[in-house]
C-alpha cells in the first residue's frame, strides 16, 4: 500500500478510509491464510482501483495516490536492483 505522510493532501476520514479498503481490496492477498489486511502491495489492479476510487475521491487525489504507488513500485525496483549488486559483490569479494 502506499505509504501516507502527514503532508498528503487526503483527508483522514471517511473518504481516507474508503481509498485504503478499495486498494486493499485490489491487491493479492500475501498467502492463502493471512490475515484479511495483509496484502501484497505489488500486485495492485491500478486500472480496476483507480475507477473504485472515483466514488470517493476528487480527480486531483486520485493523481496523488496513483503518484504514491508509482514511488512504491520504483523504489521496490531499486531496493530489488541494490540486493541483487550486493550479493553480486559480496560473491566477487568473498572469492578473492
Amino acid at each position: 500500500m502506499p505509504s501516507i505522510t502527514p503532508k498528503t493532501p487526503l483527508p483522514r476520514s471517511w473518504n481516507a478510509t474508503s481509498r485504503s479498503c478499495i486498494l486493499a481490496a485490489n491487491c493479492k492477498r500475501k498467502s492463502p491464510d493471512s490475515y484479511p489486511g495483509w496484502v501484497d502491495r505489488r500486485t495492485l489492479n491500478w486500472a480496476v482501483a483507480s475507477e473504485q476510487l472515483k466514488t470517493v475521491l476528487s480527480p486531483s487525489q486520485i493523481e496523488i495516490v496513483r503518484l504514491m504507488v508509482e514511488k512504491d513500485r520504483l523504489y521496490d525496483k531499486v531496493n530489488e536492483r541494490t540486493n541483487l549488486l550486493t550479493a553480486q559483490f559480496k560473491k566477487q569479494s568473498a572469492a578473492k
